[in-house]
């Protein structure tokens, strides 16, 4: 039998980013960086009723004070509301003009 998780109003889930070392350890995002200040990415899983700027599938960034963090079955989630999220990181074709409130990396 599964388990589900159903968001509820604004909330968001996101699987943390994983950085591999040369040696092929696998390190969270979130365990890689200190401090409170520090900026994280990571997968839009779910998405509460409410989340009308972002889906399931949206790369991510968002910071370490506005989260909160779930493990099930070994696995672990992160907790965010939707305004807690900055901004969504996303691949356009190279032709692609951004809008006023986007920038090219």
């Amino acid at each position: 039998m599964k388990t589900i998780v159903r968001l509820q109003d604004d909330h968001v889930v996101v699987k943390q980013a994983e950085k591999k070392t040369e040696s092929g350890i696998i390190i969270p995002d979130i365990a890689s960086k200190g401090g409170t200040a520090e900026m994280f990415e990571g997968t839009v899983l779910a998405v509460g009723d409410s989340v009308d700027n972002f889906k399931p599938g949206d790369y991510v960034t968002f910071g370490r004070s506005t989260m909160s963090i779930r493990t099930y079955n070994g696995k672990e989630y992160i907790y965010l509301r939707e305004d807690a999220i900055y901004s969504v990181i996303a691949k356009v074709d190279e032709d692609y003009t951004p809008t006023q409130n986007e920038f090219v990396i």
